[in-house]
């Protein structure tokens, strides 16, 4: 039996140690470009040991990881590529696409627009960051990105890629979308107006019925609390707003308000 063991971990051994000959830190970039991810995980990580490595290759690496489908890893990576560069549009390109993974999606955008200001010929990205913000039913901002999207898929024609096709299938409902915007707008406006006035008239009902009929002092306490937290916070955004954009910030408070509605009832229905 002893012997038995000793022959497969020595054949396990041989295995392994061709496998390793096989992939090292020097022909990694083989195995990334014939999208052999897994190889070039191998010859990464072993690239990533010497010495006198570059750190563009945690970028690399973090897409390997990326595209194998595990996002932790790659999130690890391209935050260590963002350690020592900064600057560099494929690092924000990697964190902007992985915190999407994680439905961070505020990270997500501002990291794909750093990776846009950085390298405007990262046209690839305005798909995934106009579809953003049209899933968040920002149309106006999503337009010139999807716009450029456009363009660049018309442009691929044969080389399109089946979410890229969809994509053109879906435009015409886009351009519909921004042609109902003002009505849109309009109507979060409305709904801000009415969330934010009924919360308050509601919290403010509700203190006085307690306060007249229970005896609880700490709960009365508490709810008063409640009620001043709320709408300590609801001004605070509301004079943030208005400092930012003026006269016209006290429309898009409402808007914002409106928009938060809008999309919580979406997801529950």
């Amino acid at each position: 039996m002893k012997r038995i063991i000793l022959i497969l971990i020595g054949f396990f051994c041989i295995l392994t140690s061709g496998y390793s000959q096989e992939i090292n830190s020097s022909n990694w970039h083989d195995y990334y470009q014939a999208k052999d991810y897994a190889k070039a995980v191998y010859g990464l990580k072993e690239a990533i040991q010497s010495p006198d490595y570059k750190p563009e290759l945690y970028i690399y690496l973090g897409f390997s990881y990326y595209n194998l489908g595990e996002y932790h890893p790659a999130l690890m990576n391209f935050l260590k590529a963002y350690h020592y560069l900064p600057e560099n549009s494929f690092v924000h390109a990697g964190l902007g696409k992985t915190y999407l993974k994680y439905n961070q999606f505020e990270q997500g955008e501002k990291h794909l627009k750093r990776a846009l200001e950085i390298n405007s010929g990262f046209k690839e990205l305005n798909l995934i960051l106009g579809k953003l913000l049209f899933n968040q039913t920002r149309y106006k901002e999503a337009l010139p990105y999807l716009t450029e999207a456009k363009n660049y898929v018309q442009g691929l024609g044969e080389q399109s890629t089946l979410e890229e096709i969809e994509y053109m299938r879906s435009y015409a409902d886009f351009e519909v979308k921004i042609q109902e915007e003002p009505v849109l707008k309009q109507s979060s406006f409305f709904w801000g107006v009415v969330v934010i006035v009924t919360s308050i008239l509601f919290l403010f009902s509700m203190f006085i019925r307690i306060y007249h009929e229970s005896s609880n002092f700490l709960f009365r306490n508490i709810l008063a609390w409640v009620i001043f937290v709320y709408i300590g916070i609801v001004l605070g955004h509301f004079v943030n707003s208005f400092q930012e954009h003026g006269s016209e910030g006290i429309w898009i408070f409402f808007e914002e308000a409106g928009n938060t509605f809008l999309r919580v009832i979406n997801r529950k229905f």
